[in-house]
């Protein structure tokens, strides 16, 4: 799909590019020919070192500038140096969990730092000439009543976290109904990739079942995931489709999300079919084992009847809806749906964790 830009200039500023999202955007603009603007707690002490990061690295060819979402003052230099044309901010604090141990920093980073992100952007006088787009995940809809989830579904936040993003959400809307901003939000259902976090429901499947057949980790520890149900699809997909949304011509909501639901049983089994393991699964009190049955491929050699998972069984209440995203409006606003099925990115994420943890071996 070819998008002509609507407005001036095609700079854009990136909030979180050392995380997966904010690092695969970075590339895809620098690909469009994008100059490409980051904020960063650190700058490198030389500018073409490359900041390390969690995902990966930053591109060198990224403009680096420091600054913090817990500080205005850096917030307006920032936009003020780099003049973006579009605003993508990807950080955040962490997850649910996480929150409740620092449940104040969740509310002033997701919550009060996109309220000065707006600020900043309203002080510089650059509301007519910049889009911001606002970006989270389905925790905001905490335990729905209904699923799948749209862009109509109530939230109902169960966490710091969720709060929080849930306050971005919305004060995101807010300038744009009372500023007018070229403001928009989407929220993404889960979606991974090999730079992906380790906590990633997914890529914490390949990378625990990688260690096990490169003889890291005797098991694999996989806790209450087995029967909890998880829509997810491919990153790199997802933050296209952010991109797209941000070329419409007026501000939109977006939820994005496969629609499909997959059991972590389900997964752990594609992912390990993939190494070359076949298991079977076995209720021992209660914990809930998966034992290595047939070995080929890259886990030659492993023992049969040895135990590759551990799991603790969990009674999930019938009542409670799971995460699922309802994409449709992604379709008709920006004809995108997604294209990379669970079989291919298991195989994806297999290949790269393989691959690393082999080589770590080594």
């Amino acid at each position: 799909m070819t998008i002509r830009h609507l407005y001036s200039g095609r700079r854009a500023l990136i909030i979180g590019v050392t995380g997966q999202d904010g690092g695969l955007l970075a590339s895809q603009l620098l690909d469009k020919g994008y100059e490409v603007h980051a904020l960063v707690r650190r700058t490198p002490a030389h500018p073409e070192s490359r900041l390390k990061a969690g995902a990966g690295e930053v591109d060198p060819r990224v403009v680096l500038h420091r600054g913090d979402l817990a500080d205005l003052a850096s917030l307006v230099r920032t936009v003020n140096r780099a003049e973006p044309g579009e605003i993508y901010n990807f950080g955040g604090c962490g997850g649910s969990a996480e929150s409740f141990d620092e449940p104040e920093h969740a509310l002033e980073t997701d919550g009060l730092g996109v309220l000065r992100l707006l600020e900043a952007i309203r002080i510089c006088g650059r509301v007519a000439t910049t889009r911001y787009l606002q970006v989270s995940g389905p925790a905001p809809f905490g335990r729905p009543d209904d699923a799948p989830q749209s862009e109509t579904t109530a939230f109902k936040p169960d966490s710091p976290h969720a709060v929080a993003k849930a306050c971005g959400h919305w004060l995101t809307r807010i300038y744009r109904q009372t500023y007018g901003l070229h403001a928009c939000t989407v929220i993404m259902f889960g979606h991974e990739s090999p730079t992906g976090p380790a906590n990633g429901v997914l890529r914490g499947i390949t990378l625990g079942l990688a260690k096990v057949v490169s003889g890291e980790a005797v098991a694999f520890d996989v806790g209450e995931l087995l029967d909890y149900r998880y829509d997810v699809g491919c990153a790199a997909e997802y933050v296209e489709a952010a991109w797209l949304l941000m070329q419409q011509a007026r501000a939109a909501d977006c939820v994005l999300a496969t629609g499909e639901l997959h059991s972590g049983r389900e997964l752990i089994v594609r992912a390990a079919e993939e190494m070359g393991m076949r298991l079977r699964w076995e209720e021992a009190g209660d914990a809930v084992l998966g034992v290595l049955t047939e070995a080929f491929g890259a886990a030659a050699g492993m023992e049969v009847g040895r135990v590759v998972v551990r799991a603790r069984a969990a009674e999930l209440p019938a009542s409670v809806q799971p995460l699922q995203g309802d994409g449709t409006r992604a379709f008709e606003l920006l004809g995108w749906q997604p294209g990379k099925g669970i079989d291919e990115l298991v195989r994806e994420l297999v290949a790269a964790d393989l691959a690393r943890q082999l080589a770590l071996r080594r």
